[in-house]
């Protein structure tokens, strides 16, 4: 009994996943991401330097 409930909810999972497709959507939207945000990805962010302190 356990081994069929098992069966069917890995057979489910498998279908809903199928079905949704999550990996197709994030790469749709990461394309989607880099084509219309270029900006956003081109550019690296600027660190800022501590100030420097006078030697004594």
């Amino acid at each position: 009994m356990t081994l069929a409930l098992a069966f069917l909810t890995a057979l489910a999972a498998g279908y809903t996943l199928g079905r949704l497709q999550p990996y197709d959507r994030l790469t749709d939207w990461t394309r989607r991401q880099v084509r219309f945000h270029l900006d956003r990805w081109a550019g690296r962010p600027r660190q800022t330097r501590p100030p420097s302190s006078p030697s004594c």
